[in-house]
């Protein structure tokens, strides 16, 4: 692709922002001011690369591309979601978007627009659309705060999600000092404990809630040992998702999530979370940007092959002095990371297997 090409390919990620901006509530000011002044700083590189740009100033320009895409396509997910989750997410979009101010602000160094572009002028508004946005938040809180009802209306949360609702709650609360966010979400809890008979959460590292990610169901990367795998965002980091199968117990998907917890090496899936009160249950683990070994190795028909079988086998080793059977070993349940380091996943689903088969 060409320098035209990349700022070409740039605009389109921008008319996406800012489409996506119009239709969220949490944020807003913040992503149409990041988009406007994107688009600025690209209608002057356009004048730039008619002139043409070495292949490294494209690729730069391919960084801040995907910025784009990757804060636009977490935004347009979120963007059904019940207010309470995009209340969870507004930090994290915050990032995402301080993350692209980064990149634009290197754009703006790399075509040397500095005496064009006035870069603290973008991030004195960005700051500016970031306060607006959160005294909307502010004024929307305080309407409701001394009304149960209304808050449980605002959050948007249904009884079958209560319980959810209350683990990434317990959470969020852990993290924030005294302020009006603070009071409205205690108050939250208060009212879906009492609608939950009074449930109370019980902490768990291992939990990752619903509303703690956010699964692009439009990226779908295979189908795993228990059911379908999806890309996702989770603090901050693009993770995979495995989504389980109808039909399966759930005691059966907890046993064998029972497990794989505890398992630590580094020819073995890592395990971040899992959620089995979720409809569907799912577990989130790390993703491993080449895939399975088969379609690895196609890709790189000259690779070590016996030094992935080495690497295979280190972790089949690790699962069987833990007691772990694999079940299900084959060239798909191999993965491979970005370094070509493989490791083993799916172990120990054969119990699942069986009662999607039975």
């Amino acid at each position: 692709m060409d320098g035209l090409g990349a700022v070409s390919t740039l605009f389109s990620a921008v008319v996406y922002l800012k489409g996506v901006a119009d239709q969220v509530q949490q944020n807003r000011e913040e992503c149409q001011k990041f988009a406007r002044h994107a688009e600025d700083v690209l209608r002057l590189i356009e004048a730039e690369c008619e002139r043409g740009v070495p292949p490294d100033v494209v690729a730069r320009l391919s960084n801040l591309e995907r910025c784009l895409v990757e804060l636009a396509t977490t935004l347009e997910d979120l963007a059904e979601q019940p207010l309470l989750k995009r209340i969870l997410w507004k930090d994290e979009v915050a990032a995402r978007v301080a993350k692209s101010y980064k990149q634009l602000s290197e754009t703006v160094e790399l075509f040397n627009l500095g005496a064009k572009i006035d870069i603290r002028r973008f991030q004195y508004e960005n700051q500016e659309a970031r306060k607006a946005d959160t005294e909307m938040l502010r004024s929307n809180f305080e309407k409701v705060l001394n009304n149960e009802y209304e808050i449980i209306k605002l959050l948007e949360i249904q009884k079958a999600q209560m319980q959810e609702a209350m683990m990434s709650v317990h959470k969020r609360l852990l993290q924030l000092d005294d302020s009006i966010e603070r009071r409205f979400l205690e108050k939250g809890m208060q009212a879906m404990q009492r609608r939950s008979n009074g449930k109370r959460i019980i902490p768990d590292v291992f939990i990752i809630t619903s509303l703690d990610i956010v699964i692009h169901q439009d990226k779908k990367l295979g189908v795993g040992g228990f059911g379908q795998v999806f890309e996702a965002d989770w603090q901050g980091t693009t993770v995979a998702v495995k989504v389980l199968e109808k039909g399966i117990p759930n005691y059966v998907f907890e046993s064998e999530i029972e497990v794989w917890k505890h398992l630590r090496h580094p020819n073995i899936l890592e395990f971040f979370g899992s959620c089995s009160i979720a409809d569907p249950p799912f577990a989130v683990c790390a993703l491993k940007s080449n895939r399975d070994v088969l379609n690895y190795l196609r890709r790189n028909p000259n690779e070590d092959r016996l030094k992935l079988l080495h690497q295979a086998s280190l972790g089949l080793v690790y699962l069987h002095k833990n007691a772990v059977i694999h079940g299900d070993l084959k060239a798909t349940n191999i993965l491979v990371d970005e370094r070509g380091v493989a490791c083993l996943c799916d172990f120990g689903l054969s119990r699942i297997r069986t009662h999607t088969t039975t």
